[in-house]
């Protein structure tokens, strides 16, 4: 007779006549929707207190939430920031006008086709924003969409504002591509 931990011992049997209810799961889906779409009215989710509201709930994230911006906040830097913006890297990644052309550049070089000069506001601010991810998350991937911290987006539209005032704002990945 063998003694000691057996797994799975006090795990409750799966019945196979049991159904879940879908209007359960609406109402739960519901729910959770409804818990997220505060975010949008107001900016009680923002630590950093430099994030601006954002038209989507999805949108509504402070540098805070993230892993990985928390990291690089935390990396090697003596004082603890408040804010990713605040980063002495942040300036030169992601906002200098010659490092974000010189992306561009390098990304034009590589697709083989032409780059528009002078160069629009909104080149270089969908660069800045890719070039925040890169310094954050270290790769994107095809249909690997990440969401950039409201406290970023409104930083980039301050140095790279749209013309008309017009910004597109976060999209899904469409997987079907």
């Amino acid at each position: 007779m063998e003694y000691g931990l057996q797994p799975y011992q006090l795990e409750p049997v799966r019945r196979d006549d049991f159904e879940v209810d879908d209007d359960v799961i609406d109402n739960v889906q519901i729910r959770e929707e409804q818990e997220e779409e505060w975010r949008k009215y107001n900016k009680e989710w923002c630590e950093c207190q430099r994030c601006g509201l954002m038209p989507t709930a999805v949108e509504c994230l402070c540098c805070h939430e993230i892993g990985n911006v928390v990291r690089k906040m935390n990396l090697g830097l003596e004082d603890e920031l408040k804010c990713i913006v605040e980063h002495f890297e942040f300036e030169f990644v992601c906002l200098h006008p010659g490092v974000i052309r010189t992306a561009l550049v390098a990304r034009h070089d590589v697709r083989r086709n032409q780059l528009v000069d002078p160069i629009p506001n909104e080149t270089f601010r969908l660069k800045a924003y890719r070039q925040f991810t890169y310094w954050v998350h270290d790769r994107l991937g095809k249909a690997i969409r990440r969401v950039i911290p409201a406290c970023v987006v409104g930083r980039i539209r301050q140095e790279y504002p749209s013309d008309n005032g017009a910004y597109v704002g976060f999209k899904e990945a469409d997987l079907q591509a």
